[in-house]
């Protein structure tokens, strides 16, 4: 059984799960009973899949056909680890077929909700790649990037990082533990690229004016100050 380190137990995996916790407060059931509910129908779920027209969804590359159900620990208020499943969500559609008809349409809207909130992040962070590049463009063409020696959007984005993180681009892959080579964005949340894109809007409007750098900085900061923009690093990280 694998463990879960969390600060807070009632949470949504990501976008593609949900904790048996979430579900038992989601829905007002006792989690021990859900538990219990859990663990007598993965029976059915596994059998089914062993069925020759079954057996090959559970191969299909996008989970949603595991075969065992994930059970993980996690710690409780007093410390103690405790059980929980991790389930997706043709998973819970099926465990849901013993609920009552509230519980199950709580699951139902629950999860259009965890869907909705995914294509916004998708879209949130695709703007965030347009921005980026079109950010980058206008320091080529202002002449900023040859008079920082190819270092100018480097430099920027280290400014910007530090303005909401208090930390650079190194200080954050240390933080969340990554490869020297990722790709930061990949990993830090939705709200976290809203705040560097809206920054990165403002310094390339600056830029464009003729700002230099350091005017730059002076009003990014003003603005993380004035506007509170910054981000505590419990909400850096990605779901």
């Amino acid at each position: 059984m694998s463990k879960i380190d969390k600060t807070k137990a009632i949470v949504a995996c990501n976008y593609d799960t949900m904790t048996s916790l979430e579900v038992a407060e989601l829905t007002g059931m006792l989690h021990k009973n859900l538990l219990r509910d859990i663990r007598k129908m993965e029976v059915g779920w596994e059998e089914a899949q062993t069925t020759p027209n079954l057996a090959a969804l559970s191969q299909e590359p996008d989970n949603q056909h595991e075969l065992k159900f994930e059970l993980v620990e996690y710690q409780d208020a007093k410390g103690e680890m405790r059980p929980m499943y991790v389930l997706n969500r043709l998973q819970w559609l099926y465990v849901a077929t013993k609920f009552n008809d509230v519980a199950r349409a709580k699951l139902v809207l629950r999860w259009e909700q965890l869907e909705k909130e995914q294509r916004q992040a998708y879209i949130d962070r695709e703007v965030g790649k347009i921005v980026r590049r079109s950010f980058t463009d206008v320091l080529k063409d202002s002449g900023e990037n040859e008079r920082m020696h190819g270092f100018a959007y480097s430099t920027y984005t280290n400014k910007i990082y530090k303005a909401l993180f208090g930390m650079n681009a190194k200080q954050i892959r240390e933080y969340l533990q990554l490869d020297k080579k990722a790709n930061i964005r990949e990993h830090i949340s939705t709200i976290a690229i809203k705040r560097i894109s809206a920054l990165e809007k403002i310094a390339q409007h600056l830029v464009d004016m003729g700002c230099n750098y350091d005017m730059v900085c002076e009003e990014i900061d003003n603005i993380v100050q004035k506007q509170n923009f910054g981000i505590a690093l419990t909400q850096l990280k990605a779901a």
